[in-house]
């Protein structure tokens, strides 16, 4: 990995010292502390607080290069960047992305269990707390997605009766009370069956 201390802006690397604490960027053309440059190629962790919170945190992610002075993340994160006074932080530097996520992940836990209100980059906060229910209904067993169609009780009589031309498609789906597409998805399934068993029988 190619490593190099960066502007914290426009990521250039052509710098004039000033003094033993600043650096003048001939890019920006602008005056920077030399603390303030980052490390190019290395991952980090970082995350948003708000001033005007007393320093309560709202975001925490992952990134490198200028990653972190990046606030294109949902609607809701760019209205309160926008609306209060906030700054980033970079919290820990990491050798590669997987230490990162770790580390982003356990932090954002961490905030969540202190009541922090952090919000989760890809999702709106609705979105979030949904997908949070979801995961631990999940724990609990519940099921998700369309309950799984059964065949009807006249099934195999029915479908005898198609099979051997005493009836018509239709009337076979008449009868089972089926859709066509859940009629010919057991057709198939039971196809599927029957080729199986001739195949482990053999």
């Amino acid at each position: 990995m190619n490593l190099k201390l960066v502007c914290p802006v426009c990521l250039g690397d052509d710098f004039d010292t000033i003094d033993s604490e600043h650096v003048f960027c001939e890019c920006c053309k602008q005056v920077y502390e030399i603390k303030t440059l980052i490390l190019y190629g290395t991952f980090y962790v970082y995350r948003f607080i708000n001033d005007d919170w007393n320093g309560v945190p709202f975001y925490v992610g992952k990134g490198s290069g200028a990653r972190y002075k990046n606030t294109t993340r949902s609607k809701h994160i760019q209205s309160i960047c926008t609306n209060w006074k906030w700054h980033p932080e970079i919290v820990k530097y990491c050798d590669n992305e997987v230490a990162a996520t770790q580390i982003e992940k356990e932090l954002k836990e961490t905030y969540r269990q202190a009541g922090y209100p952090i919000i989760d980059g890809e999702l709106e906060p609705h979105a979030y707390a949904q997908r949070r229910g979801i995961e631990q209904a999940k724990l609990r067993g519940a099921k998700w997605g369309r309950p799984k169609a059964l065949r009807p009780d006249n099934w195999d009589s029915v479908i005898a009766m198609w099979k051997s031309g005493e009836i018509t498609a239709v009337e076979a789906m008449r009868r089972t009370e089926l859709k066509r597409t859940t009629f010919y998805k057991f057709v198939n399934e039971d196809k599927e069956l029957a080729t199986e068993t001739e195949v482990n029988g053999q």
